[in-house]
């Protein structure tokens, strides 16, 4: 099930059936938008943990069985970011890299056909966890989550956002600020800022530290 819950959105899988991505088996459940077939870097945070044998991740497809994915997921002894592909169904794993902790964000940037994967647990520094080249006419684009094993888990996957990098925009339509810069002067400063999109902002100053 999708649940929209105003601030995010939650991918919701029973336990006991497989809900996988791979070869003869396409049900993981996705949430997906149009995307152009072009270069593109997106963005997702999650503030759901894989449990073992599950996953989350972003994926971009020309249709359900042409696709690539990065994920997330717990494979019963570690938690791995992993690439696979889909080619008329059949699934390859591209890349896999084994991790001490779940980081909460993930970033894909592609270059015509080259797939840059990187993890980041705060949002700010960046891994580059693998760098892959597949060809793909791009349709559609979005995040996905996945359970796998006999019987399978139960998994619910918390997306905080899903972001559109390459021409700043949200999918929730919440601002981006960057370049924060503050020039103090003998009574006054000047403060400058960059928004991802118009915007109208109050700014507040004063005495101490608890002044925003």
């Amino acid at each position: 099930s999708v649940l929209f819950t105003g601030t995010e959105v939650q991918l919701s899988i029973p336990a006991g059936l497989n809900h996988d991505q791979w070869t003869g088996r396409n049900f993981a459940p996705r949430l997906l938008q149009t995307a152009p077939n072009a270069d593109m870097a997106v963005e997702a945070s999650f503030l759901s943990t894989p449990v073992p044998r599950s996953g989350q991740g972003l994926i971009f497809q020309a249709d359900a069985n042409n696709l690539i994915r990065f994920a997330l997921e717990h494979n019963g002894t570690t938690f791995r970011t992993t690439v696979t592909s889909m080619t008329g169904g059949s699934a390859v794993v591209r890349a896999a890299k084994n991790l001490t902790t779940a980081p909460g964000f993930l970033r894909v940037t592609r270059t015509g056909s080259v797939w840059k994967f990187e993890r980041s647990a705060d949002g700010r520094t960046w891994f580059t966890d693998a760098t892959v080249t597949f060809a793909l006419a791009v349709q559609q684009a979005g995040v996905f989550a996945m359970t796998t094993g006999s019987p399978a888990p139960a998994f619910v996957s918390t997306v905080d956002y899903f972001r559109n990098l390459t021409d700043g925009r949200f999918v929730d339509d919440a601002p981006r600020i960057s370049n924060l810069n503050v020039v103090p002067k003998a009574r006054s400063a000047v403060v400058s800022w960059t928004t991802s999109m118009p915007t109208q902002t109050t700014l507040q100053h004063g005495y101490g530290t608890d002044v925003p």
